[in-house]
């Protein structure tokens, strides 16, 4: 569905400008004339792209999962409360740490108070929300349950939060142990400098100030400059681009696609798109949405290109009467117990409960992924970790010692 861009002037003469969704051009100024507003210009929008600096410093640092579920746990509160979508804007505004979910919300209000869908406005940012929180935003829109469905977005965002917040530990001991070891093995060198300009210094260069700092002089210009810190730059360089590969647009389909093979990793990406993927269809659903267009809005909030693709070819096919269960099937992502419950609801006439019981399912195929990941990351920060503590000494000592033995050898006129 395109975005239209307005220039427009309400009953009092103020004129107001803005973007939306419409179909065509004629119900989009139709939709204008429904909310009082009086149609200057309308012209299909234009949506800028940003430019390759904003792409990569959004990439290195995309909004956190942990704002994004204090938003809509927000969002969800204030609705309950009594709030409409316009005063709870209102009050999100406020407090946000965020700049850019922040400057989201001050451009959507005066949209919002127009009487225009919040989720067609969210989808203007998508560096702020997700396909998947649009989509299921969206779905609640349709069903009159925005509350509901921002509890929904919220929870999502939140076990993302505490994902990422388990995997930091083991992530962490794998970083800083990566970035420091050329440092920490050029530095056994520095050690070994140092004893030398303190015991034997007519076997080192003249120096004119103390050991230690004779030899770190001598450190610093024949190892640091030549191993230690370009190595170390190196390795920090490329964790900047394996955090670019993560979020940066233009790579979503690989990145996608590389994500759903990675061993470990690839079921628990697979398990959360299928799980967004049931929550949206069977909100689309409960809203009376039909069969077609569910599978539709539910490939949107999967929010996995590869999964969108499987899902796009069946959505023209269920429309002409093809079963659910079958296009689901067709796709080659659900297990074989998710589409037997689907297609008992369809049989039974209990589609909307089987649905949901092949959701949890789902959602606790995931629960057990994350374990995995959780356990493998584990395994591989306290190796890693282990190999470290063992090769750090045994450098150390093969360096001192190994000079020592240079130092008897050459005293005792031993050739080597």
């Amino acid at each position: 569905m395109p975005f239209y861009d307005y220039r427009a002037r309400d009953l009092n003469g103020q004129e107001s400008t803005g973007r939306f969704r419409a179909d065509d051009p004629d119900l989009a100024a139709a939709i204008l004339r429904e909310r009082g507003l009086f149609v200057i210009a309308l012209t299909p929008a234009k949506l800028e792209e940003p430019d390759l600096f904003s792409k990569l410093w959004n990439s290195l640092r995309p909004v956190s999962a942990r704002s994004l579920g204090i938003f809509f746990r927000r969002l969800e509160s204030l609705m309950i409360a009594g709030y409409n979508v316009h005063e709870a804007l209102l009050n999100l505004e406020l407090g946000q740490e965020d700049k850019r979910v922040k400057r989201a919300v001050q451009e959507m209000i005066p949209q919002v108070a127009q009487g225009f869908a919040l989720s067609d406005l969210m989808e203007l940012y998508p560096i702020v929300f997700g396909p998947h929180a649009v989509a299921l935003l969206r779905a609640g829109e349709q069903a009159g349950e925005i509350p509901q469905m921002a509890g929904q977005i919220a929870e999502h965002y939140e076990r993302e939060s505490r994902i990422w917040r388990s995997l930091r530990w083991p992530l962490g001991l794998l970083v800083f142990a990566l970035i420091p070891t050329p440092v920490f093995l050029s530095l056994v060198r520095f050690v070994r400098y140092w004893f030398f300009f303190q015991v034997a210094p007519e076997t080192m260069p003249a120096g004119r100030f103390e050991p230690w700092l004779n030899a770190l002089i001598h450190w610093f210009i024949h190892d640091g400059l030549t191993y230690a810190f370009p190595l170390t730059i190196l390795i920090v360089l490329l964790l900047m681009a394996g955090q670019i590969a993560l979020h940066y647009p233009g790579w979503r389909k690989q990145r996608d696609r590389l994500a759903l093979t990675v061993p470990y990793f690839g079921g628990l990406t697979r398990a959360s798109a299928l799980a967004r993927f049931l929550r949206c269809f069977i909100a689309a659903f409960h809203a009376g949405t039909s069969f077609h267009e569910a599978l539709r809005i539910g490939g949107d909030a999967a929010a996995n290109t590869v999964i969108k693709e499987r899902i796009t070819p069946q959505i023209p096919l269920v429309r002409e009467g093809k079963k659910v269960a079958a296009a689901l099937d067709e796709m080659g992502f659900f297990p074989g117990s998710t589409i037997g419950l689907i297609a008992t609801g369809e049989a039974t006439g209990r589609v909307e409960e089987s649905l949901t019981q092949a959701m949890e399912d789902i959602e606790n195929y995931r629960d057990t992924q994350v374990k995995k990941v959780l356990v493998a990351y584990w395994f591989i920060g306290i190796f890693y970790a282990a190999l470290l503590t063992c090769v750090v000494p045994a450098f150390f000592f093969a360096f001192l010692y190994g000079g020592l033995f240079d130092m008897v050898d050459q005293a005792f006129g031993v050739d080597g």
